[in-house]
């Protein structure tokens, strides 16, 4: 039995970079989830997205605007900003507001696809030492990390949590699950 696909949520009002992402992350072993725009985007997080795509320049709703939004109810979920705007002041104030990377565009697959594996393993890093409110509650998962450092990960989603460990795109064995503790070595 294999692990159901991590999602991604691409908000791009743009149809050839959204069908770029489909098929460059879909090639990847990623399901996208599409939003033309701010509003449906926002009704697309009820879809629990692993991750968020986000383009800065959509129509409806500024896209800082909409980058606040999210991050109130879905902190947990990691948000690269993918935008064509260069500017220092924007790439700033899209960290600021909680963005966890930020890559301009015309970008290389390979590069987004890093980062979104870079966003995985910092957001598990984040959990395991519960440094923000992106901890999450259950259980423990006792995770290996990129480095072999043990660490404890409480999440009230244990399938999103596992399904995040895995996005490290390395072999895995989850041991323990309906016990009283679940262990997964990545």
């Amino acid at each position: 039995m294999s692990a159901a696909p991590p999602r991604v949520l691409v908000v791009d009002d743009e149809p050839p970079i959204r069908k770029l992402l489909r098929m460059g992350l879909g090639a990847h072993g990623y399901h996208v989830i599409e939003a033309t725009n701010g509003k449906n985007a926002l009704e697309l997080l009820g879809k629990s997205p692993d991750i968020i795509i986000l383009d800065l320049g959509l129509p409806d709703i500024q896209g800082h605007d909409l980058l606040r939004m999210i991050q109130g109810p879905n902190e947990a979920v990691p948000v690269i900003v993918l935008s064509s705007r260069g500017d220092e002041a924007g790439k700033v104030q899209a960290f600021d507001l909680g963005a966890d990377d930020y890559v301009t565009k015309p970008f290389g697959m390979d590069e987004l696809v890093a980062r979104i594996r870079a966003a995985f393993a910092i957001n598990c890093k984040r959990m395991a030492n519960g440094q923000s409110s992106r901890s999450m509650t259950f259980r423990s998962i006792w995770s290996v990390a990129p480095r072999r450092a043990l660490a404890p990960i409480k999440s009230s989603r244990r399938g999103s949590v596992i399904r995040m460990m895995f996005n490290l795109n390395t072999h895995g064995l989850i041991q323990g699950i309906g016990g009283r503790e679940t262990r997964c070595l990545i």
